[in-house]
């Protein structure tokens, strides 16, 4: 999936290999490769290559980020959706090749969170998250981002929430390459203007405040948008 509507799946690859080598704490779950080379509907299902996460032990709470790299053999890597589904996680539109996800049960070794990417003409793949503990420590605080879509545009209000109160002076990151320091507690923000390569475009949008003992908190929502004129230039 691409962040910020640009190449997806495999090319998030180098994206992120940098910080591989510098996080030696990840963990990684691979798929064998006899289960990867299937097919629906005379179609091949996308390939997971990798689901990995920053930090294999959390607090309850406490932030943490999956990463997914997918390929396909058919050159259709600009099709394909991703997103994370499961239990005792916040968040239930968690989308994208970078996800954050913040754990408040420990996970089950027979039923994980899974990763699940829908490709074209029907073709799919999932793979189980790698196994995370959740401990009984105090995270830092929650900082929640809000998103209300205004006007059935791409136009969209966000809202930091800290325990549940609106934050101030808050800086933005909308992840398309835009960022704005807000003295308000809510912030506009369009995406038209997005190029529209690939069928979803993924944005992962990072709110950034100082609490009131000078701890800096973060706070991440990924945000999902339609590429109509793909699907109409896809459709024909």
């Amino acid at each position: 999936m691409p962040s910020a509507g640009g190449a997806p799946g495999a090319k998030l690859a180098a994206k992120v290999s940098g910080a591989r080598a510098t996080t030696p704490h990840r963990s990684s779950y691979r798929l064998p490769p006899s289960k990867s080379a299937t097919f629906r509907f005379g179609r091949p299902n996308p390939i997971i290559e990798r689901v990995l996460v920053d930090k294999t032990e959390v607090c309850r709470g406490e932030e943490n980020f999956v990463h997914v790299d997918v390929s396909t053999i058919d050159g259709t890597e600009a099709d394909l959706r991703i997103w994370l589904t499961g239990d005792n996680y916040l968040g239930g539109n968690l989308t994208g090749s970078r996800i954050p996800v913040r754990m408040f049960g420990a996970m089950s070794v027979n039923s994980p969170p899974m990763v699940m990417v829908a490709g074209w003409g029907g073709t799919h793949a999932e793979q189980p998250l790698p196994f995370v503990k959740v401990k009984e420590c105090n995270a830092d605080p929650y900082l929640e981002i809000r998103a209300i879509r205004i006007d059935g545009h791409d136009l969209y209000e966000f809202s930091a929430l800290m325990a549940r109160q609106p934050a101030r002076e808050v800086t933005w990151s909308f992840g398309d390459g835009t960022s704005v320091l807000s003295h308000e507690a809510t912030v506009h923000h369009g995406y038209d203007g997005r190029r529209q390569l690939s069928a979803y475009a993924e944005f992962l949008i990072v709110a950034t405040v100082t609490d009131g003992t000078g701890r800096v908190l973060h706070g991440y929502k990924t945000l999902e948008l339609i590429n109509q004129s793909y699907w109409e230039h896809r459709s024909g």
